[in-house]
């Protein structure tokens, strides 16, 4: 390791072997464009056309979008060379100053932003330092209560820190690709282990594959039958009203704050009565203890001797809630609607609670990988932080 000697810059300390740089001052950005959607002959072809959606991928070995030669010829878009670092550049959603880098050459869309690689500059520093620019990128970004949009200009006045040496790039860059390839492949662990979990839900949630010790049949029921609901004890609160606390504050989707007191103690489960965020995968989800829920959800609990409670947390996912929602704009479940919904489920209290076992430890075993994932993000970040600006040294 060396002695790292500061220096003062516009970005703050620095090493002195570093540098402030424009990303105009070492390369290029083209931006992308969409061939005419009415004529058919633009699409479908061999050429990989990215849209912005897909910048979410960060690490782009693959994209759904093909266009044909015409296509391409049709429009101002440019084929890329692998390793350019590609920005969201437009909209007031999450897109906009998103990094990504492509690993397979392709064109993009318009509102994505190219810049070409450098034998300045380490293509993949270059994109971890975008990365952890998304922020700033926004801010600069954010127009005059419009949907604001990145230029090009303001992408080519954007300033690097970098250190002059492309060997320590490459080892920083290095050092924050691992961690990313623990994530990645967390990230596929995560997926395989919910496949496996959806697949043990539609078979034992619908008696196609029955645990050993039970044949007893099966019945219909409304949910009225064996819920009893408890939206009455809901309470909603503003949130520079709410007292700080650790009990979690729900709302439709989940925990949105924690505060001090409760509306429910129990087992319960929560279901989205109006703003549901996934009308296709339910926001459905069995809680324990202290909870305070506002006004945006529904409160059930199993009927004693009727319904388990934590079984129904998952027997209620194999209901349709997409063709029992009403409302044009907010969506929303009534209560009515709700307690008349029907749900086929074991007959005995026993058998519901041996499924809902099973179905649990998956979803133990699922939280524990997120979890850790959340671990290596965290550390990645504070890692980021260190490393981008020279704090720590990896020669």
């Amino acid at each position: 390791m060396i002695e790292t000697r500061f220096k003062q810059t516009e970005l703050g300390l620095i090493p002195e072997d570093w540098e402030v740089c424009k990303i105009g001052d070492f390369t290029d950005i083209v931006t992308g464009a969409t061939p005419s959607t009415e004529n058919p002959d633009y699409w479908n072809g061999h050429i990989r056309w990215m849209n912005s959606s897909e910048l979410n991928n960060k690490i782009i070995f693959e994209v759904h979008g093909r266009i044909s030669k015409k296509g391409y010829d049709s429009a101002s878009t440019h084929m890329l060379p692998t390793n350019c670092v590609l920005i969201g550049l437009a909209g007031q959603g999450k897109t906009r100053g998103t990094a990504a880098i492509n690993k397979v050459e392709l064109c993009t869309n318009q509102s994505i932003g190219a810049i070409l690689p450098s034998e300045n500059i380490d293509s993949d520093y270059l994109y971890l330092y975008m990365d952890s620019q998304y922020q700033n990128l926004r801010t600069i970004s954010s127009g005059d209560g419009g949907r604001g949009g990145l230029s090009k200009t303001l992408l080519l006045n954007f300033e690097v820190v970098k250190p002059n040496d492309i060997g320590e790039q490459k080892l920083v860059a290095e050092a924050l690709n691992d961690t990313d390839k623990l994530v990645c492949e967390l990230n596929t662990l995560i997926g395989k282990k919910r496949a496996i979990m959806q697949g043990a839900m539609q078979e034992l949630l619908t008696a196609r594959r029955r645990l050993p010790g039970f044949n007893k049949p099966w019945k219909e029921e409304i949910v009225d039958n064996i819920c009893i609901r408890f939206d009455n004890l809901r309470i909603p609160v503003a949130e520079n009203l709410r007292k700080k606390g650790n009990i979690p504050y729900y709302g439709a989707n989940g925990i949105q704050d924690y505060v001090d007191g409760f509306t429910h103690d129990g087992e319960y489960i929560l279901l989205a009565e109006d703003g549901a965020n996934n009308l296709v995968d339910y926001p459905i989800r069995y809680v324990k203890g202290k909870i305070w829920v506002n006004n945006h959800a529904h409160v059930l609990q199993g009927k004693p001797n009727k319904a388990d409670t934590r079984y129904l947390s998952y027997g209620l996912k194999t209901i349709d809630f997409e063709s029992n929602i009403v409302g044009n704009g907010r969506a929303k479940l009534n209560a009515k609607t709700l307690m008349d919904l029907r749900v086929i489920i074991p007959s005995t209290i026993e058998e519901q609670i041996a499924i809902a076992e099973v179905l649990s430890d998956m979803a133990a075993e699922i939280e524990t990988l997120e979890s850790k994932k959340d671990k290596y993000i965290a550390v990645r970040q504070g890692m980021m932080q260190q490393l981008l600006r020279g704090k720590i040294r990896l020669i």
